[in-house]
């Protein structure tokens, strides 16, 4: 019933999240926990809370129990990690299932890039928060090292691509990305900016590591040349695969 009546894109989200459910802790999550501040019994909101297993290490580190999420996909398992989960699809353009300012922690992981309208869902993220709360935003990185010289080479970039169907041009065969929108490291803090936020912290992660650990998924062996250079661009300190903000209203 709830399938029915979402989007293509929606669908093939909700497909994706369930194959592949966002339960890894890689490079991005260990910098998300790096920008944790401290909120003790704080109410927090994940936005993209898939199964929840993420949430509660996010939950465990602010220590607070009161958790809650909304995601299309994964809904009774992230009830069953104890978050007070909800379906809620963000493609509908409809307000969040919350009062205004009543959240004092917001996390939203690669979830605004499968997004149409990203500016209404920051504005959403805006109300909800409370004036002294904060929110960590994790969105792939469109200007990433790897991305620059995938497209020079004439391949599709690693954030992104043309189909919901398959990946066409990629280097390497992969899940879709089913990404509505891209973000450069300047377009994500110009947008938070334009809403009313000030950006606190900002960093990069790799996303090496969920790709190779997509592809073990889909029972496929990566050439060890193939690894050599993924690995090789894991180590470089700079234009990483991932974009994390911590941000402040002002």
């Amino acid at each position: 019933m709830k399938n029915k009546n979402m989007s293509l894109a929606s669908k093939v989200n909700k497909e994706l999240s369930e194959k592949y459910p966002h339960d890894y802790f890689d490079d991005r999550i260990k910098n998300a926990l790096k920008l944790i501040i401290l909120r003790k019994d704080a109410k927090y909101l994940d936005i993209g809370c898939s199964n929840g297993k993420v949430a509660q290490k996010i939950a465990q580190k602010i220590q607070t129990k009161d958790v809650h999420g909304i995601d299309i996909a994964n809904i009774d398992d992230a009830k069953r990690n104890g978050v007070n989960a909800i379906f809620f699809d963000l493609n509908e353009q409809e307000k969040l299932p919350y009062k205004d300012k009543v959240f004092d922690v917001l996390t939203c992981f690669d979830t605004l890039e499968h997004i149409y309208n990203t500016d209404f869902v920051v504005r959403e993220i805006k109300r909800v928060l409370k004036d002294d709360g904060y929110a960590i935003i994790i969105v792939p990185r469109t200007d990433s090292l790897i991305n620059i010289l995938l497209l020079i080479f004439g391949y599709q970039m690693m954030s992104g691509g043309c189909s919901l169907e398959r990946n066409y041009g990629n280097f390497s065969d992969n899940r879709i990305s089913a990404h509505m929108a891209h973000f450069t490291k300047r377009d994500l803090i110009n947008m938070f900016e334009y809403h009313g936020f000030r950006i606190d912290k900002y960093t990069e992660a790799s996303t090496i590591g969920a790709w190779i650990g997509d592809q073990e998924a889909l029972g496929k062996s990566v050439s060890p040349l193939k690894k050599l250079v993924f690995k090789t661009f894991q180590l470089i300190p700079f234009k990483k695969e991932a974009s994390l903000i911590r941000v402040l209203k002002v």
